[in-house]
C-alpha cells in the first residue's frame, strides 16, 4: 500500500488470499558468522571432553514448513482454528488480514479482531486460510539458519597398567562418545544443518530428513 490509513499492509485478492511480490530481497544463506568451542578436563583416570558448533546467521526457505502448515500438522496451522470453540472450527469461514479492492479503494478485510478471524469481506475455509499464508509466498518460508549444537560428548576411562601389561598394552582407554545430542534453534520443525544449510540444495529445505543422534564406544590402545 502506497498511502492511507492501511499502508504497510498485505494485498490481497477478490477471493481474501495473500497476493505475493516479485524480486524482493529476503535475506542471505551465509552465515554472519560460525565457531567451535571445545573443552577438556581429567580426574585420576576419568577423562570428559566436549565439543560445541554454533552458527550465527543466515536464511534459507523452508518447503518443509510450507506443507506441514498447508496439511494442518504445525502450530502455525491452530492460528484462528484454535481460538474458536470446539467442534466448531470448520463451520464457518476465515478472513485474514490485510487490504483487499472493493468498490475501486482499499478497504481492512478483516472486520474482527478477537483472534477467530471469523468476519470480514472475503474469506476462506480453514486449510486454504492457512495454506495462502505460505504457499508460493517465500517470505513466510524463510527460516533463520541459527544453531547451535552439542556436537560430541565423550567420557572416557583409562585402564590401570597392571591390568593390561600382561597382554603387552599400555595407555587402554573405553569411551562412550555420543554425537548430535542437543539442539538449540528457532526454529521449531527442521533442524537448519540438515536442512537448508548442506550442500545439495544450499538455502533450500525441502522435505530433509530429521536428524539423529549416535552413540557408540572408543577403545584406544597402544602396544
Amino acid at each position: 500500500m502506497e498511502e492511507g490509513p492501511l499502508k504497510g499492509e498485505p494485498i490481497l485478492n477478490s477471493s481474501g488470499q495473500y497476493v505475493s511480490k516479485k524480486d524482493v530481497y529476503l535475506g542471505n544463506v551465509n552465515p554472519d558468522w560460525t565457531a567451535g568451542i571445545s573443552s577438556s578436563l581429567s580426574f585420576k583416570r576419568f577423562d570428559l571432553s566436549v565439543l560445541f558448533d554454533i552458527r550465527h546467521g543466515g536464511y534459507f526457505i523452508s518447503r518443509t514448513l510450507n506443507k506441514f502448515v498447508g496439511a494442518g500438522q504445525t502450530v502455525e496451522s491452530l492460528e484462528g482454528r484454535g481460538a474458536r470453540e470446539k467442534g466448531k472450527e470448520y463451520d464457518d469461514l476465515y478472513y485474514s488480514e490485510g487490504a483487499i479492492m472493493v468498490n475501486g479503494e482499499y478497504q481492512q478485510n478483516l472486520q474482527i479482531f478477537d483472534g477467530t478471524y471469523s468476519k470480514g469481506i472475503a474469506g476462506n475455509d480453514a486449510r486454504r486460510f492457512i495454506k495462502t499464508k505460505y504457499d508460493h509466498i517465500t517470505e513466510a518460508q524463510l527460516t533463520d539458519a541459527s544453531f547451535a549444537k552439542l556436537r560430541e560428548l565423550r567420557i572416557g576411562y583409562s585402564l590401570p597398567e597392571k591390568w593390561v601389561k600382561k597382554a603387552y598394552m599400555q595407555n587402554v582407554n573405553i569411551a562412550f562418545v555420543g554425537r548430535d545430542l542437543f539442539l538449540w534453534t528457532k526454529n521449531q520443525h527442521v533442524d537448519p544443518e540438515s536442512g537448508g544449510m548442506n550442500n545439495l540444495n544450499l538455502g533450500i529445505d525441502a522435505f530433509s530428513v530429521p536428524a539423529s543422534k549416535s552413540f557408540g564406544f572408543q577403545i584406544n590402545v597402544n602396544f
